[in-house]
């Protein structure tokens, strides 16, 4: 294979597949979770106290303690290890399940004012507040909505995305983030069917008996209290697929981002110490940055302990600042609220329909159970076009295919509820069937299109920005933002509940708020599709640069390379041909053909004239000079020939030293001339 396209593959198939199922693993886990306890809270509540609580319970309720459960995000963040922030955010939210199923939810009917609700709620002469009256009264049910309710902002959104961002990269991410949303959605599957299996098991006598072993068991007729024993089944379930998503989460730092990290700092000690050997050949004082390249080390090893960020790294006030400054994070909590006001203002309204079809606690899971079933199913065909969405049509188009899906079937779904308010009470049941059905279409081609290309599409956002928009942008987005647009559709239906009365009142309203939502997404998701198409040119161009640079060092290595062979083979020739030359003369005579003659002797130069006597100094220099002169005649006459063996003047070579080319002869300058040549060339 050619080195470029080795160099254009992100990774080894064998190491891309080392973090995808690691990683997948925990998303199932995750997802799984996330699916059983969406099913819990909506059937326990709903059914309980009705659909018009969740507006007042997404404002007053799950907002605040979002807002709570960031602050101790942000604490955890700034006193703990990276690595250890997974399991203490998680480990709350599995506690409180836990309690909830074993403890308070026997007790609720006794914990909970129903008297007084009543009370407050016949003295209050108006519809629209009765679900916060009704919010109040099962205030037990409520706090369990709220919890349930973080386990998807907080575990999966900046938990475990955090955690893949820091596991990939850019060019991983386009290949791995697909694969890691079709492993979640088999989960999603595999939770809906696990729900309806534990609703068919119910009625059998092997859950009488477990029931009687877990004290599930109603008081009034002796059998299994089958709302208890489906509740601690399915958080039994949760907390046992927590452990293995923390131990998947385990496994990937030690195996994928302690390495990394280690591999960043060795790198960031490398570039300290080449800095220091720059100062040092710049004349700088060399000894202090040597001395400052192990603290540098140092440094970036305990990087990720984030115990030496004194500025209160992910603190509510530096996360609004990110917010406000980077377009990037601005215009990505535009879309986050874009999808969160606009799926939360169709769920109220849908979920409203479906309670009237389902109107008990193990009917309204299954109705759910099946919706997760299909979402998951259709997910999974989204995914396999979403790797040819990404590659073939960008980051643009894949991120708009979700406000473009939930418009148009948003559309369907408010259009028959629509209608079916304005053939008023008692509605038609084939009309509540048609809107419910609508509904349950629009929830699965919205969730569909959300897991295998909204969330993949914000994660690589993420991974384009800097460590520090990242690290204080993410949990403001992903926490305050989508629970900001959950609650501005809380407050918007709370709104209209008081002008209308009820939900169902309220639904053209509330179907027209909706499209404008989506055109305002859709509009913000071209602003951010610019700017990461600009971010991707200039990754392009830097890239493209620094292989060019490459290239031409390379170029560059290879061009003194030949010089170096061409200059030893210049000198080897040198060595070759004149390994004997005469020492006084500096040019010589090029050797005669093998074949040819010795050149005769010429005949001795004539005596010097007479001259004056010289002094005794400058008559000693004479003689030198004259003996060198006829030292230097005869060793160029019977010097040594091209193989190093001296040969005599009168002397041919022996046959096997006979050269196969002979050489062009040239002019042989005479024995006398040679003073002259010596003093020209001098």
């Amino acid at each position: 294979m050619p080195v470029g396209e080795a160099d254009a593959l992100p990774e080894p198939a064998l190491e891309l597949w080392r973090k995808v199922l690691p990683l997948g693993l925990l998303f199932a886990a995750a997802s799984f979770n996330l699916t059983v306890l969406q099913s819990c809270k909506d059937a326990i509540l709903i059914t309980a106290a009705g659909a018009e609580t969740l507006p007042f319970l997404a404002s007053f309720g799950v907002l605040p303690l979002s807002v709570l459960f960031f602050m101790f995000l942000g604490a955890l963040s700034a006193r703990v290890r990276p690595s250890r922030v997974f399991p203490l955010a998680v480990a709350p939210l599995l506690a409180f399940y836990a309690l909830f199923a074993a403890v308070l939810y026997p007790l609720a009917p006794a914990l909970h004012p129903i008297p007084l609700m009543e009370a407050a709620m016949a003295a209050v002469p108006v519809p629209g507040l009765h679900g916060l009256f009704k919010m109040a009264g099962y205030w037990l049910y409520s706090l369990f909505f709220c919890c349930a309710e973080l386990w998807g902002p907080v575990v999966i959104s900046v938990l475990f995305w955090g955690l893949a961002n820091d596991a990939c990269t850019v060019d991983e991410a386009k290949s791995t983030y697909p694969l890691l949303a079709i492993g979640a959605n088999v989960a999603l599957v595999a939770a809906g069917a696990f729900i309806r299996g534990v609703n068919a098991w119910l009625p059998t006598a092997g859950a009488n008996a477990l029931a009687g072993r877990l004290g599930c068991l109603d008081a009034a007729t002796g059998l299994a209290d089958r709302q208890l024993l489906s509740l601690r089944v399915l958080v039994g379930a949760v907390l046992l697929t927590s452990g293995v998503m923390l131990a998947a989460k385990a496994y990937v730092d030690a195996s994928i981002v302690q390495p990394r990290r280690r591999a960043e700092a060795k790198a960031a000690k490398a570039a300290a110490k080449a800095a220091a050997a720059a100062a040092a050949a710049a004349g700088a004082d060399a000894a202090d940055a040597l001395a400052a390249a192990p603290h540098a080390d140092k440094q970036a090893e305990q990087q990720p302990q984030v115990k030496k960020d004194k500025k209160k790294k992910g603190s509510f006030s530096e996360s609004m600042a990110v917010l406000r400054a980077c377009p990037k994070v601005r215009n990505l909590a535009a879309l986050v609220i874009g999808y969160g006001l606009s799926h939360r203002l169709f769920e109220f309204c849908w979920k409203s329909t479906l309670r009237a079809l389902y109107p008990t606690v193990e009917a309204y899971q299954g109705a759910l159970a099946d919706v997760a079933t299909a979402t998951g199913v259709t997910t999974l065909a989204f995914m396999f076009a979403s790797r040819v969405v990404f590659r073939r049509f960008g980051w643009g188009v894949a991120a708009a295919v979700t406000p473009a899906v939930m418009g148009v079937a948003g559309v369907v779904f408010f259009a028959a509820s629509a209608s079916l308010a304005a053939a008023g009470a008692p509605a038609p049941a084939g009309a509540v069937t048609a809107a419910a059905v609508a509904g349950a279409v629009t929830q699965v081609f919205a969730r569909s299109s959300k897991y295998s290309l909204f969330d993949p599409s914000k994660e690589m956002v993420y991974i384009v920005m800097d460590p520090r928009e990242r690290a204080r942008g993410k949990a403001a987005i992903d926490l305050l933002a989508a629970q900001a647009g959950k609650a501005g559709a809380s407050w918007l239906t709370s709104l209209l509940m008081l002008a209308f009365g009820s939900i169902s009142a309220a639904v053209p309203v509330v179907g027209a708020i909706y499209v404008g939502v989506i055109g305002l997404w859709l509009a913000a998701t071209r602003q951010l599709s610019a700017q990461m198409g600009a971010t991707e040119t200039g990754a392009g161009e830097a890239a493209a640069a620094a292989q060019g640079q490459q290239q031409q060092q390379q170029q560059g290595q290879q061009q003194q390379g030949q010089q170096q062979q061409q200059r030893a083979l210049q000198g080897g020739g040198g060595g070759e041909g004149g390994g004997g030359g005469s020492g006084g003369a500096k040019e010589r005579a090029p050797p005669a053909a093998a074949s040819a003659p010795p050149a005769p002797r010429p005949p001795a130069p004539p005596p010097p004239p007479p001259a004056s006597p010289a002094p005794p100094g400058d008559a000693a220099a004479s003689a030198a000079l004259s003996s060198a002169a006829a030292a230097n005649g005869a060793h160029a006459l019977g010097g040594s020939n091209g193989n190093g063996n001296g040969n005599g003047g009168g002397r041919t070579p022996p046959p096997q030293q006979q050269q196969p080319q002979q050489l062009p002869q040239q002019p042989q300058q005479p024995l006398a001339d040679a003073p002259a040549a010596a003093a020209t060339s001098a």
